[in-house]
């Protein structure tokens, strides 16, 4: 995972809609602040943290820094009826919510953590998304950090994705491809990534 951010770190990553734009370098370091931010507020290895948020870099930056740590993002739609987020709370149990962004940015970073304990361990788990539920309950499909980055690799070859793509990010960072088409694919190919 590091080694994608710093073989391209000079490279632009992300593209905002006020025209400003985040490196692969500065969007790694973002991340391990944020790795540094939910290890303050106890989340370790193999916590939950739910994610109930609008589209952001933040959003974007919180899924690198479960995959740098491996606390599990479970992302959701942040529409939920009332029941479906109740059970899913009652499924999960996180050790932390993140209803709002603003929530992650004011986090003070506990003396304890000034360096992350990144761990390179690529086959941990980091993320768990939640099925439609057509047909029956939702059920949690749990992702590595492994299984997600060789996929992107290989999806971003077979389609051609490499330094010169340019991916218009207008679906919902709760949903697959979300997350994997126009997040992931472009990251481990040194694309970049305009947040629509």
């Amino acid at each position: 995972l590091e080694n994608i951010f710093h073989k391209y770190e000079n490279n632009d990553f992300l593209i905002k809609e006020d025209g400003s734009v985040t490196s692969y370098i500065e969007f790694w370091i973002k991340a391990k602040e944020i790795a540094l931010k939910l290890l303050s507020v106890g989340c370790r290895e193999g916590d939950f943290l739910l994610l109930r948020i609008e589209n952001s870099e933040d959003y974007l930056t919180l899924y690198i820094a479960c995959m740098q740590t491996g606390i599990i993002a479970c992302p959701i739609d942040p529409d939920l009826p009332k029941d479906r987020y109740e059970a899913i709370l009652n499924e999960i149990k996180p050790r932390y919510i993140i209803d709002n962004i603003q929530k992650i940015n004011d986090i003070e970073i506990n003396d304890t953590f000034k360096k992350p304990p990144i761990n390179n361990e690529n086959n941990r788990n980091c993320m768990m998304l939640f099925s439609s539920g057509t047909t029956g309950n939702p059920k949690g499909i749990v992702h590595s950090v492994m299984s997600l980055l060789s996929s992107a690799k290989s999806f971003a070859q077979l389609s051609g994705i490499n330094t010169k793509t340019i991916v218009y990010h207008h679906f919902p960072m709760f949903y697959m491809a979300g997350i994997f088409n126009m997040f992931l694919c472009p990251m481990v190919s040194g694309g970049k990534v305009v947040l629509g």
